[in-house]
């Protein structure tokens, strides 16, 4: 989507900023490395386990569309065999 937009408004910016038309993406990528470094979190040296427990203490008593954050850290994925069966169940209810 945003190489549509780049491809459509380039010719534009091009036009009208003449040599300085790769300022506006020097901004972006500049806003974009500040956020990457302030607001993103350091991870080198630490496990998925370790981050994963980091985001559960962080998120503690929060629910994102009715899942208890706190309850799936310790819930084992599904395996292959239990997705197909509940898509199976699924695609009877829907009748497909």
């Amino acid at each position: 989507t945003c190489n549509f937009f780049v491809g459509l408004f380039f010719p534009y910016m091009n036009e009208a900023l003449g040599a300085y038309s790769f300022g506006p993406f020097g901004v972006v990528l500049l806003v974009t490395f500040l956020f990457t470094w302030i607001w993103l979190p350091e991870t080198q040296g630490t496990t998925p386990e370790e981050l994963q427990a980091e985001l559960v203490m962080k998120n503690a008593g929060v629910t994102y569309h009715n899942m208890d954050i706190e309850g799936m850290a310790s819930h084992v994925p599904p395996s292959k065999d239990e997705w197909d069966q509940a898509l199976a169940d699924l695609a009877d209810e829907e009748g497909f």
